[in-house]
C-alpha cells in the first residue's frame, strides 16, 4: 500500500496530466497499474476509515481533482458529529450554467443553497471503509465506484460550452458502514444527515434523480459467475430501461452485459445510502450487483479482485446516461 507522500506524488502527477492535456481515454483514468500517473482507481488503495488520516487524504484528492478540472465546480464539506464521531460528506455540484467563478470553493454547508432554477440529478457514493477488518481497503465497497465517479465528472467537463438543464451534483457519503453491528442507527450516518439537512432546507425537492454506486467492479468467482443489477423499485423503472438501453449499444464494444434484459420484477430491499432519500420520497436507481461478490466484507475486497473491464464498462453506461440526462 502507498504511504501518504507516494499517493500526494502520484496525484500531483496526475493534476499535471489533467491541466496540460484533454485526452485522456478511459484506459488511461481506470487502470490497475500502481505506477500509473493518470490513473483514478488506484488513488484508493487504502483504508478510509471514519477520522482516520487516510479519510482526510481521500476528501483532499477528491476535492483537488474537482478544483483542478477544466470547469469550474462547488465544493461542499459538510461536516457533523454522532456517536462520538466527526463525519465529513463532500457535495460537489457542476451548476446548468457554468457562469460562476469562485476564488474560494470551499462553502460549509449549507450556506451553499442549490443553484440556480434547475433541478438536480445526483450521483453518489460513499468512501468510508469498515474500521474492525484491518487493512480493508474496499476495493469494490466503495473504490471502484469512487473513481467511475471521478472519470464521469472529468469527462462531463470537457464539454466547455454545453449548456445542462440539470445541475449535476456528485456527493461522497461519509459513515455509510457500522462501527459495531448493522442497525438503523448504526449505519448510513451521512446519508441520513444529509436527507434530514436537505429536508429541512427545501432541497430535497430539487432531487428528480438519486443515483447510488456501490459493490461494482468485482471479479467474477464460482459461487457467483453471474452478477446482475437489476431494476429495484417501480417508480424508476424507465431511467432503468434507459441504462439498459444504453448497455444494448455499447455491447458490442465491451461484449459486457450487466443488466436485467427480462426488467425482473425483484422484491429485495437494500440498506443503503439511497434509503434516508427515498424515505423522503426522492426517485433512486440503486446501482448494485445481485448476488454480493463473495468476497464482500472480508479482506479479499482488494485491488486484485477488481475486474478493470466490468469498471470501465460501467463508467461508459453511466457518462451516456448523465450525459443523456442533463443535456438540453
Amino acid at each position: 500500500m502507498l504511504c501518504f507522500n507516494v499517493f500526494l506524488f502520484f496525484f500531483n502527477l496526475y493534476i499535471i496530466v489533467i491541466n496540460a492535456s484533454s485526452l485522456l481515454n478511459i484506459d488511461d483514468c481506470l487502470n490497475l497499474n500502481p505506477n500509473s500517473t493518470t490513473s483514478l482507481l488506484t488513488l484508493f488503495n487504502m483504508t478510509r476509515c471514519v477520522g482516520s488520516e487516510n479519510s482526510k487524504l481521500t476528501l483532499d484528492i477528491i476535492t483537488d481533482f474537482y478544483k483542478n478540472l477544466p470547469m469550474k465546480w462547488r465544493v461542499q464539506k459538510h461536516t457533523f458529529y454522532d456517536s462520538g464521531y466527526e463525519f465529513n460528506n463532500l457535495i460537489v455540484t457542476l451548476p446548468h450554467y457554468n457562469e460562476y467563478d469562485y476564488e474560494d470553493t470551499i462553502f460549509q454547508f449549507p450556506m451553499c443553497n442549490a443553484i440556480g432554477l434547475a433541478n438536480d440529478l445526483v450521483l453518489s457514493v460513499h468512501y468510508d471503509t469498515i474500521a474492525n477488518i484491518p487493512g480493508f481497503v474496499g476495493a469494490i465497497d466503495s473504490a471502484a465506484s469512487i473513481a467511475i465517479l471521478l472519470f464521469i465528472s472529468l469527462q462531463i467537463s470537457k464539454d466547455f460550452n454545453e449548456l445542462r438543464r440539470k445541475n449535476l451534483k456528485i456527493i461522497f457519503f461519509d459513515g455509510e458502514e457500522a462501527f459495531v453491528r448493522w442497525s438503523e442507527s448504526d449505519s448510513l450516518y451521512g446519508s441520513r444527515e444529509l436527507a434530514k439537512n436537505y429536508s429541512e432546507n427545501g432541497l430535497i425537492k430539487k432531487i428528480d434523480l438519486f443515483v447510488l454506486l456501490d459493490l461494482l467492479g468485482g471479479v467474477q468467482s464460482r459461487d457467483s459467475e453471474n452478477y446482475t443489477i437489476f431494476n429495484y423499485f417501480p417508480e424508476t423503472t424507465d431511467y432503468y430501461q434507459q441504462l439498459l438501453s444504453i448497455e444494448n449499444d455499447i455491447y458490442q464494444s465491451t461484449q459486457i452485459s450487466l443488466l436485467d434484459p427480462q426488467m425482473s420484477n425483484v422484491n429485495v430491499m437494500i440498506s443503503d445510502d439511497h434509503v434516508p432519500f427515498r424515505k423522503l420520497g426522492v426517485k433512486c436507481l440503486h446501482v448494485i450487483p445481485l448476488p454480493f461478490p463473495t468476497f464482500w466484507h472480508t479482506i479479499d475486497d482488494d485491488f486484485e479482485h477488481l475486474d478493470i473491464n466490468m469498471i470501465k464498462h460501467l463508467s461508459a453506461v453511466l457518462l451516456k446516461f448523465t450525459q443523456k440526462f442533463v443535456a438540453f
